[in-house]
């Protein structure tokens, strides 16, 4: 059964005493999903020394654009990310790309591996991302503002090809991000502890396993 705590509560309070330069009135105006996602730009400003510029998100055009061309609405959560940073190449996202090419190569690489490995997603399935040809994330719209989302590997002759599941969006997203900080700090040697457990407090405070 899906995680009920996808539907996600607030997390100011980890965020408020963990974080420098917080300002109550700016965040109390964003909504949950614009929150979690400013904790992780923030995170990698901080701790591994990314520049502001890479945080940039797509327009509104070019989301219509995309919705248009693939027929759907996208879900709140995943939209408020191509809002808000998903244009360019954060350090924290290790280079994969989110914007309008990265959409497109991982519709093309799933096509191509649902083929070749002659299997199916379930209903309301969407690629969004991909890496090297042989792998990709999707999430599957229910209706819900955070959909589930889920890991695909071609696989051949073993099955299941769906490895791993997330819960919902932004638990994939943290998740995502976790993974490529303990990288970071593996491969540059930095110090990041401290950003990782502000990670990791965001899904303890929405009850996310």
């Amino acid at each position: 059964p899906r995680d009920e705590s996808c539907n996600l509560g607030i997390v100011f309070i980890f965020y408020w005493k963990n974080m420098d330069n917080h300002n109550d009135e700016n965040n109390s105006k964003k909504s949950d999903f614009e929150y979690i996602y400013s904790v992780i730009k923030e995170v990698s400003l901080k701790y591994i020394n990314d520049n502001d510029s890479n945080f940039r998100g797509l327009s509104e055009e070019i989301i219509e654009e995309l919705e248009n061309q693939y027929d759907r609405k996208f879900p709140e959560a995943y939209r408020s990310f191509l809002k808000t940073m998903a244009a360019r190449l954060p350090k924290i996202f290790d280079c994969q790309l989110y914007n309008k090419e990265g959409i497109e190569n991982a519709q093309e690489v799933a096509a191509e591996l649902l083929e070749q490995d002659r299997a199916s997603l379930p209903e309301g399935a969407f690629a969004f991302s991909q890496w090297q040809g042989y792998q990709f994330y999707y999430f599957v719209d229910d209706g819900t503002a955070n959909p589930e989302t889920f890991y695909y590997r071609e696989g051949g002759d073993q099955k299941p090809h769906t490895i791993a599941y997330y819960g919902c969006f932004t638990d994939w997203l943290i998740n995502l991000s976790i993974y490529n900080m303990q990288i970071f700090q593996r491969l540059n040697g930095y110090e990041i502890d401290e950003g990782v457990k502000i990670l990791q407090g965001l899904l303890k405070q929405k009850g996310s396993k």
